[in-house]
C-alpha cells in the first residue's frame, strides 16, 4: 500500500533534515497526538514519506 501524505515544503524540509527514522521525527515535534491511533497513523505516514521521498512529486510554477 502506498500512502504518502500531502506535505508543505516546510514539512518536507523538516522531515528531510531529521530523516533518521519516523520515531526520531515525532520526538522532535513540539506536539504529540492525543490518540494512540492517530500517533500510529502519523508515524506510518512519516515512514511512507521517508521511504518514497525521492519519488514524491514537487511542482513549481514556471513562466513560459
Amino acid at each position: 500500500m502506498i500512502d504518502v501524505p500531502d506535505l508543505s515544503l516546510r514539512e518536507k524540509y523538516l522531515i528531510d533534515r531529521r530523516a533518521g527514522s519516523a520515531a526520531k521525527v515525532l520526538k522532535s515535534l513540539p506536539f504529540r497526538p492525543d490518540d494512540p491511533t492517530s500517533a500510529a497513523e502519523m508515524e506510518y505516514s512519516i515512514e511512507s514519506y521517508i521511504a518514497l521521498r525521492r519519488y514524491y512529486p514537487t511542482f513549481h510554477h514556471i513562466d513560459p
